[in-house]
């Protein structure tokens, strides 16, 4: 369950591509890249997340980064019992594509399937303050113990992106560094149901850099209260 929650985080996370050969996320081999989990204020760190650039296949509009993300401890070292979790992103025609069946365990669980459909999230690489995107609307459907004639339990995820828009391109400092950050905001409800129907708003405020993806993502319940802080720690490429 832990690894289709960093799928579902890290499909919406990621999904967000840029035309003419710029994306926002990191296409070179060998990039180490650290965010840190802030406490809410996001004045001290709660832990770290380590992801790894491993290999770049294609060129261009048509690329495969394949990456290693790894949970780190408050020193910065790779905690205890910790499994890596190896998977892929697509950078395809300008869009960012996670391959949802990489974020599978490394050991394969017979007949769990992961089935994604609806938009693709885009932003142009020529995004400026007050400019406004499309709505998406996406589903994530796991069937875990199915076959092709049964399922001991399918759940499926619905999420929907609205008001989706650049508020300002700014500098921002953070300890990896200063960066001209594109600040976005949206709204996402995600609903799922097994035996009742659960359903939840957040607003998601994110700052994005071009050649590295997400630099600060504050997530905050439709009263306002943050419920996660993350931000870029350190990079080196």
């Amino acid at each position: 369950m832990k690894r289709l929650v960093v799928a579902t985080l890290a499909v919406l996370a990621l999904a967000f591509g840029v035309s003419a050969g710029e994306f926002f996320f990191p296409a070179e081999k060998g990039t180490v890249i650290i965010n840190a989990n802030m406490d809410n204020a996001g004045k001290k760190a709660k832990g770290f997340m380590r992801i790894t650039i491993k290999d770049v296949e294609g060129e261009g509009n048509n690329i495969t980064v394949h990456c290693v993300a790894e949970e780190l401890d408050k020193k910065l070292k790779v905690k205890k019992n910790d499994v890596p979790l190896t998977y892929k992103v697509h950078l395809v025609d300008g869009a960012v594509i996670a391959d949802l069946t990489s974020f599978m365990p490394i050991e394969p669980v017979e007949g769990v399937l992961i089935h994604m459909t609806g938009d693709t999230l885009r932003i142009p690489s020529d995004m400026s303050a007050g400019q406004k995107f499309d709505d998406v609307d996406m589903s994530i459907t796991v069937d875990m113990g199915g076959g092709v004639n049964m399922s001991i339990m399918k759940v499926k995820t619905d999420f929907s992106i609205r008001d989706h828009k650049c508020l300002a391109v700014e500098k921002i400092t953070l300890p990896a560094g200063t960066f001209e950050a594109y600040k976005t905001s949206y709204s996402m409800t995600a609903s799922s149901k097994v035996l009742v129907t659960i359903k939840e708003t957040h607003n998601i405020t994110t700052w994005y850099v071009k050649g590295i993806g997400p630099v600060r993502t504050i997530t905050a319940n439709e009263k306002g209260k943050v419920k996660t802080y993350t931000q870029l720690h350190s990079i080196n490429r």
